[in-house]
């Protein structure tokens, strides 16, 4: 998108990491296994041609699904909501 049509640089790069979040959240909803990886041919020069991307577009990451070796998930170890959030009631 060229950036003259008006949406910040930072809304777009959060757009595309909430959508990779939604895709993580998605496979593991169906026991799969997802890694966004930025390295590699991300940052390779050729690999703009390879995609098509011209101008200001970039290639932001690889998003990899497979299915676990094992179907032992580590157990989550998260705290509490109310350790994390303070609200505000005023």
């Amino acid at each position: 998108m060229n950036r003259s049509e008006g949406i910040p640089l930072m809304e777009e790069i959060s757009a595309v990491a909430m959508a990779v979040q939604n895709m993580y959240l998605t496979a593991s909803a169906y026991g799969l296994a997802g890694y966004w990886g930025t390295g590699g041919p991300t940052f390779w020069p050729e690999a703009r041609e390879d995609f098509g991307l011209e101008g200001e577009d970039m290639l932001m990451g690889f998003f990899y699904v497979a299915k676990p070796a094992t179907d032992q998930w580590p157990a989550g170890k998260r705290d509490t909501m109310e350790d994390k959030v303070a609200w505000i009631t005023e």
